[in-house]
């Protein structure tokens, strides 16, 4: 498949699911719908468990200047994870190899967060704001990932590689939130290799 075909299709697996997403009623009680992307987001928005308020606090992205944003932004383009999926993306042709290339990478962003959170507990001695954020996001973790599949259900094979592709987005985020956190406490951080 041509790459622009394939990210065109990638693109409208997303708008899909966000249109269907956006189809369901929310009530009082219902937990917010979960955004689903096309590619990796590249966004610094926090990701938390649906439904969950943001609020800036002590040790919360939303408190970092725009500079700091700006020089974390410069490092984050070096990380290899994304660089390995660009590579490997240009191969995958098939619907097939594209969800088993998003599968394969969701295990690989979300073995990225526990390093990310190993090394920030460390930089910031345990930090209990911080500690209690990713207890959050762990907690609201399985509920997120079954809106997504739910979100895809009835959407067959194009439903399963936009499952894959925004399930790698949700580590990828989480991720990335967390290297955003760590890079205020050590900017020299290094990403885990074996990743």
């Amino acid at each position: 498949m041509h790459p622009v075909r394939k990210w065109a299709a990638l693109f409208l697996c997303a708008a899909m699911a966000a249109a269907v997403a956006g189809c369901t009623e929310q009530t009082a009680s219902s937990p917010a719908p979960l955004v689903v992307s096309s590619q990796p987001s590249s966004s610094s928005a926090p990701i938390v468990s649906p439904g969950d308020a943001i609020t800036p606090g002590p040790g919360l992205v939303s408190a970092v200047s725009s500079q700091a944003q700006s020089a974390f932004e410069a490092k984050w383009a070096q990380n290899p994870l994304d660089a390995a999926y660009d590579k490997e993306s240009g191969d995958a042709e098939s619907t097939k190899e594209i969800t088993e290339l998003d599968n394969k990478y969701a295990v690989q962003w979300e073995s990225a967060v526990v390093d990310a959170y190993q090394k920030l507990m460390q930089a910031s001695n345990n930090d209990a704001s911080l500690k209690s954020e990713q207890e959050k996001w762990e907690s609201g973790k399985a509920a997120a990932l079954q809106q997504i599949q739910e979100s895809q259900q009835d959407n067959g094979t194009a439903g399963s590689m936009a499952v894959a592709n925004a399930t790698m987005a949700f580590y990828r985020d989480r991720a990335k939130q967390l290297y955003q956190e760590l890079y205020q406490y050590d900017p020299d951080f290094t990403f885990d290799a074996t990743n």
